[in-house]
């Protein structure tokens, strides 16, 4: 990689190079995980200097169609104190990124995105989660689950490295919920002040932000409004053989996972397949991040040819917007009106059956739909069927 000018390596090396990740435009065929050494040519200054990273993303030639230039990613090998004893004197002094903040008595740790997969556990939730963002004090995680710990109860939380595999064990306390429409699709955890001091913790954090940068490097982001989910996956898949889509939009996160055509996995909070792809294809507006790589073995049942898929979810689509205007709101509570159904009077279903005993539990409409493995549409029809019949009521 060569630098004209020392504004442009400053900028390199404040913006990636001391956060542990750096970008090479090439066409070379590599792995991941593959060692790779690449040669610094500073031409304004007739320097050069090498440096050795491992390989944590490959951005393939065929996504070059879809705005992207490709190249791979490294995560250095070197350590960022290292590099800035090597560099600053050329540079000049660079603040530390991300120094964090000082929150009362206690510093706040300062966090960077990192995603990885996990496993939270409380005294009554036990719940697979993916991280969002993380520091050596606490972490952001996305629950992809139907019940989450309460504020303030203890937990477990195991996070598993998507590239070495290597999982990290912490106890912590639930200080937050990202609320959502009738839902609760993230929360934040914090470390206890034994468990953030521990030097493995400290470790394990600080390889996974500089993961998380180098990946972010390799990644295609941009508004889904401009294409539509369906289209994104489609141009994805004839551009890379393998990829993860994920989306975002407000306090939710969704994921897409596809290989050789073939659709392996969606996942939208507990909603999974056909039916978390059907939801995710609804979103006009938010954001999304492509990489063409697998971090894990997710997998529905069945796996799907993309298109096969696509269609299925675009028909459930069809089918909601057939029942416009929709009988309640996805964080509606729904009031029993009655003590009992009458399950044997032959007009009620066994969705509307399970519809009666979520509502009688007190679960919003939102977790109705997570919890309960029919179609959304056909949950719906069943909520309005028993609000029509003065079964149930919307709580004021």
């Amino acid at each position: 990689m060569s630098f004209a000018t020392l504004e442009e390596f400053r900028a390199e090396y404040r913006d990636n190079l001391v956060r542990g990740g750096l970008f090479v435009p090439s066409a070379e065929p590599v792995e991941l995980r593959d060692e790779v050494e690449v040669e610094l040519e500073l031409a304004f200054r007739d320097a050069s200097y090498r440096l050795t990273g491992e390989v944590v993303s490959v951005v393939p030639e065929g996504l070059a169609q879809s705005g992207a230039t490709p190249g791979i990613a490294l995560q250095l090998h070197t350590p960022s104190d290292e590099l800035r004893k090597t560099f600053e004197p050329l540079v000049g002094q660079i603040p530390e990124p991300d120094p964090g903040q000082q929150v009362g008595e206690r510093r706040c740790a300062a966090r960077r995105r990192a995603r990885a997969m996990g496993r939270l556990s409380g005294a009554d939730a036990n719940v697979a989660v993916r991280t969002r963002d993380l520091s050596r004090t606490g972490v952001l995680v996305s629950v992809e689950g139907a019940s989450s710990p309460a504020v303030g109860e203890d937990v477990q939380l195991v996070i598993s490295h998507p590239i070495t595999n290597e999982t990290l064990e912490v106890e912590g306390c639930v200080v937050r919920h990202i609320e959502g429409e009738g839902s609760v699709p993230a929360l934040a955890v914090a470390f206890t002040e034994e468990v953030a001091a521990r030097p493995e913790v400290q470790r394990f954090v600080d390889d996974l932000q500089s993961f998380g940068h180098a990946r972010d490097l390799a990644s295609i982001q941009g508004p889904i409004e401009e294409m539509g989910l369906a289209s994104l996956l489609q141009s994805f898949s004839n551009g890379a053989p393998r990829g993860s889509l994920t989306v975002c939009r407000g306090s939710e996160e969704g994921r897409v996972t596809f290989e050789g055509g073939r659709l392996l996995a969606a996942r939208l909070g507990a909603a999974t397949g056909a039916k978390a792809l059907a939801r995710l294809m609804q979103w006009e507006e938010g954001q999304f991040e492509f990489h063409a790589h697998l971090d894990d073995e997710e997998r529905d049942d069945p796996v799907l040819p993309l298109e096969v898929a696509l269609l299925e979810a675009a028909r459930q689509v069809d089918e909601l917007r057939r029942l416009d205007p929709l009988p309640v709101e996805p964080g509606d509570l729904l009031e029993v009106v009655v003590a009992t159904l009458e399950v044997d009077a032959g007009d009620v279903c066994k969705i509307e059956a399970a519809v009666f005993d979520l509502a009688t539990a007190g679960f919003t409409v939102r977790a109705m739909l997570d919890v309960i493995p029919e179609e959304d549409h056909m949950i719906l029809s069943a909520i309005g069927g028993l609000l029509d019949r003065g079964v149930l009521a919307r709580s004021s």
